[in-house]
C-alpha cells in the first residue's frame, strides 16, 4: 500500500511483479485516500493498493504503477467518473475501471454513458461504497 502526490516530487514506488511474483497486481484507488481506506479489505491479500488524489494523477504515475484495476467514486467534490474515464482512455489504460456508486438511484445510466463514450474501457459500476460481503472488487 502506498500513496503519492506531486508534493512528493513524483517519487513513485510501484509494486514490481518481478520482485513479488505472488502478487495479484496493483489496485489504484483514485479519490480522497481517507475515504477509500475502508475499501482495501475487499481486495485480494497479495494486491498492492495505492491511493492517489485525482489532482495528483498523471500518465507518468499510471505507467509507473501499471495497475490491474482503477477504483474510484462515481462522483466526488473534485472529479467524476467521466473525467477519470477520459483520462484513462487518453492514457490507453487496459485494466479494469470500477466505480462505486453509493446512493445513486440508477447506476445503469452511468454505466451506459461511460460505455458509450469510452467503449474500450473495461468498466463496471459497484453498487455500494463498502460491499456487505467479502466479495472482491476486481
Amino acid at each position: 500500500m502506498g500513496s503519492v502526490s506531486r508534493r512528493s516530487q513524483y517519487n513513485v514506488i510501484a509494486l514490481s511483479r518481478e520482485v513479488d511474483k505472488r502478487s495479484t497486481g496493483m489496485v489504484l484507488m483514485v479519490g480522497e485516500p481517507q475515504r477509500l481506506q475502508t475499501l482495501k479489505e475487499h481486495f485480494p491479500g497479495r494486491s498492492g493498493v495505492f491511493f492517489i488524489e485525482y489532482s495528483d494523477l498523471s500518465a507518468d504515475i499510471l505507467r509507473a504503477l501499471q495497475p490491474t484495476a482503477v477504483v474510484a467514486p462515481a462522483i466526488s467534490a473534485h472529479f467524476d467518473c467521466l473525467d477519470l474515464a477520459e483520462f484513462l482512455s487518453l492514457s490507453e489504460y487496459k485494466g479494469a475501471f470500477r466505480i462505486f456508486a453509493q446512493d445513486i438511484p440508477k447506476p445503469d445510466i452511468i454505466r451506459r454513458e461511460v460505455r458509450q463514450y469510452y467503449p474500450a474501457l473495461n468498466f463496471e459500476v459497484l453498487k455500494t461504497e463498502a460491499p456487505a460481503s467479502k466479495e472482491l472488487l476486481h
